[in-house]
């Protein structure tokens, strides 16, 4: 099944920071096809927060 969780945990459950950071632990459990358009919504919710996202692989998946 597809991980709806996947857009939802950056685009509507990222309120806080710390919803951000979980949301970049867990990426790696996102389906491939989705990981492009999660990783642009973790970095946009992480710009609100003023979140420093760490994770190489979601900002290389932000790029695509």
């Amino acid at each position: 099944t597809r991980c709806s969780d996947c857009l939802n945990a950056a685009s509507i459950l990222c309120l806080t920071a710390a919803h951000v950071r979980a949301a970049e632990a867990y990426f790696r459990y996102c389906p491939e096809d989705l990981k492009p358009r999660l990783a642009r919504a973790i970095l946009a919710r992480a710009r609100e927060f003023g979140v420093d996202v760490e994770s190489p692989t979601v900002r290389e998946y932000a790029a695509e």
